[in-house]
């Protein structure tokens, strides 16, 4: 018999008689081998409480693939009793299609001994679901291979949120992609341009599928208008102004055909914020654009810029020359709606070229130091290139842009204009 002390040792009795008589008695010190026992009983018990309550399938199989051990879970999704489930295999409870691939998934684990996740299609006669398995080998003193041991987690929820955000993402991409088609097709064709400026180039680069820069050209009376345009933001919502500009560009053009930079300015500040309710207190939007307007008469030899926010650059291989436009933008709540703007004459030198840049260029983050790319950098690299055809100058000035951004992201829409009379 075992019999406890006062110290919580437990010593085992053991009693038989004697031959002549009485008994004899053995006494042994089994207390650590009782607080092993309880010990692997209450791990057993916890164990059993963990597999008992979890959200998880939990399962065992032997080398054949016949269940040893199912827990609750298991059950609920089978429909059949532990009891039932024990000493049969994957093809007496689901679809053979799903058998097959659990049982391809156990050999992979029994022939490696090595744990593998993976998803598994889970069908049985109440239907199909997916879940996220983990089996791993189970394995005998001698580290012998006995069977293998999965925890299984329905996903399939997940898997159906993931899809149809991937559907969503897939309709959006597709949406993103027509409107960029429409977008470029609003800008002039490259035939347009070639006649009237021989040598010229254009960098328009949307950081996104669609942005927020965007370039014109329009002929009017004894010229043609150049034009270059940053709106409120890039991707979508920068996208949607440069629509309402083309717009209000059409209206300024209507009621100036002769093309004047500084009136085209002031109509498209007055329609964009009566667009955009800009003119009243209920008006929520505060949106516009820096915009540069460049009207060359050919004849004439002479240039007529207007900017809003917005620089035209002069280079004549000597210097470089900012003519800065007006500090009022176009749009904007703080923008008054009669807003003017003041027109700079250019007289044409042999040889000059010039610049329109949205602020993409300048603002960009890069090089050892991560600082901006800069107005400087940009006035030092026209200079270099000055008197180099128009399309070489376009080639070094991106080059150098995307070898100063390296490996940081890219901030804003990129466009530059450039063009020699």
């Amino acid at each position: 018999m075992e019999v406890t002390l006062d110290n919580d040792s437990t010593i085992l009795v053991r009693r038989r008689p004697a031959p002549n008589g009485g008994f004899i008695a053995s006494q042994t010190d089994i207390t650590e081998s009782k607080r092993a026992e309880r010990e692997l009983a209450r791990s057993r018990a916890l164990l059993d409480g963990v597999v008992e309550n979890s959200d998880a399938l939990i399962y065992a199989k032997d080398l054949e693939g016949r269940y040893i051990l199912v827990n609750r879970r298991w059950e609920n999704l089978t429909k059949v009793p532990r009891v039932e489930a024990l000493n049969h295999d994957d093809f007496t409870f689901f679809t053979a299609e799903s058998a097959e691939e659990f049982r391809a998934n156990d050999a992979k684990v029994i022939a490696g001994g090595k744990t593998l996740t993976t998803e598994e299609n889970v069908a049985t006669a109440d239907g199909a679901k997916i879940y996220l398995s983990s089996k791993f080998p189970l394995s005998g003193e001698d580290g012998e291979v006995m069977g293998i041991c999965g925890i299984s987690t329905d996903i399939h929820e997940r898997k159906l949120a993931e899809q149809a955000l991937a559907d969503a993402y897939e309709v959006i991409s597709d949406s993103i992609r027509y409107a960029s088609r429409i977008q470029r097709a609003l800008l002039p064709p490259e035939h347009f341009l070639t006649e009237s400026l021989a040598d010229h180039f254009i960098i328009w680069e949307p950081r996104d599928e669609v942005g927020g820069d965007m370039y014109w050209y329009r002929q009017c009376e004894n010229g043609f208008l150049i034009l270059l345009a940053d709106c409120t933001g890039h991707g979508v919502p920068g996208a949607f102004m440069t629509m309402i500009a083309s717009g209000a560009l059409d209206r300024a053009m209507r009621e100036h055909p002769d093309g004047d930079p500084a009136a085209v300015l002031h109509v498209m500040n007055r329609s964009i914020k009566r667009s955009l309710n800009q003119d009243t207190k209920d008006g929520e939007s505060d949106d516009g654009m820096d915009i540069g307007v460049c009207r060359v008469e050919p004849e004439a030899g002479r240039l007529v810029y207007a900017g809003a926010k917005f620089s035209l650059f002069r280079v004549n291989g000597e210097d470089v020359e900012e003519i800065k436009g007006d500090k009022a933008s176009v749009g904007y709540r703080k923008v008054p709606l009669e807003q003017s703007y003041a027109n700079h004459e250019i007289a044409v030198a042999e040889g000059d070229c010039f610049f329109l840049s949205t602020d993409g260029l300048t603002d960009q983050v890069g090089g050892p130091k991560r600082r901006m790319f800069g107005k400087k950098r940009v006035k030092d690299l026209l200079l270099e290139l000055a008197g180099r055809p128009m399309p070489e100058q376009r080639d070094r000035l991106y080059q150098s842009f995307v070898d100063y951004q390296g490996e940081q992201i890219r901030r804003d829409d990129l466009s530059v204009f450039g063009f020699r009379l």
